[in-house]
């Protein structure tokens, strides 16, 4: 179908811009074969972007398709975008999917997303429908700890642990955290070792609720190392704090160093970006 002026709007929401000017107008059935044959090849080749797209055009179209909404939700939590994946889980749940896992992944999503009350909610939700949901359990341990109550801390990972060692592993003992960042600081890139050197080094449990929100995205509540201080107008940071709560979530203290030298190279890029650039004008 073309239209005498090739400027007109399209006749019908499935044209499609025609080579030569105009229209054409794509059959429903062929259309949504395209679309699935182009979601087919985003995931071959491991494309998570394009299957996003692919799938949030389907959805458009279906927006309750069950099917398409779990997928998205996976793909996103692949993508450790938390924000858009607590908002997928709490779609899929909401078109129906409201199953033990569901509620497990909406409680890891909305955590991530610093939004903690949403994740207690979820994680509970998750153990009232599955006694043995491990990541549930687990995910209620950690909100114990950012609450302080050690003990219940301890009994639910306790029982995530017992339910599943391998993806709910006991909180690593560290008697001595400052070793850990010292030696974090000597595996960390030589740009950091001598910008911040000097920068005093603090330790506490766990970022705050105000520490959480003042990026946009938040921070993730895993978060090991903060650097305090404002680059428009510090040389350098006023110190650095280190979340020895977090620190304690990895296999030993070897893997603690890694994570948190990785974490210093974060936070140096974040500084140096923020920095204000001097003028190159001659």
């Amino acid at each position: 179908m073309l239209p005498d002026d090739p400027d007109d709007d399209p006749p019908v929401d499935d044209a499609v811009p025609a080579i030569d000017g105009g229209w054409w107008v794509v059959d429903a059935a062929t259309r949504d074969a395209l679309r699935a044959d182009a979601l087919d090849a985003a995931l071959r080749h491991g494309d998570l972007a394009r299957v996003v797209i692919e799938l949030e055009e389907h959805l458009d179209r279906s927006p309750a398709d069950l099917d398409a909404l779990r997928l998205l939700a996976a793909v996103e939590t692949a993508r450790r975008d938390a924000l858009t994946a607590r908002a997928a889980w709490q779609a899929v749940i909401a078109h129906g999917g409201d199953t033990p896992d569901a509620f497990v992944q909406l409680a890891l999503a909305a955590y991530d997303a610093a939004d903690l009350e949403g994740a207690r909610a979820a994680a509970s939700r998750a153990v009232s429908l599955d006694r043995r949901a491990a990541e549930a359990w687990y995910t209620l341990a950690l909100l114990a700890a950012h609450d302080g109550d050690d003990l219940a801390a301890w009994r639910l990972h306790r029982t995530a642990f017992e339910l599943h060692p391998a993806a709910c592993p006991l909180p690593l003992p560290l008697p001595r955290p400052r070793d850990v960042v010292k030696e974090a600081f000597r595996r960390a890139p030589s740009a950091v070792r001598r910008a911040w050197s000097r920068v005093p080094v603090a330790m506490e449990r766990f970022p705050s609720a105000d520490d959480l929100h003042t990026t946009v995205p938040p921070l993730s509540p895993r978060t090991l190392v903060l650097f305090d201080g404002d680059p428009a107008t510090d040389t350098r940071p006023r110190g650095l704090r280190v979340f020895v709560g977090n620190l304690a979530h990895h296999d030993d203290e070897d893997g603690a160093a890694d994570a948190l030298s990785a974490g210093l190279l974060d936070e140096f890029e974040a500084w140096t970006d923020a920095r204000p650039r001097a003028d190159a004008t001659p």
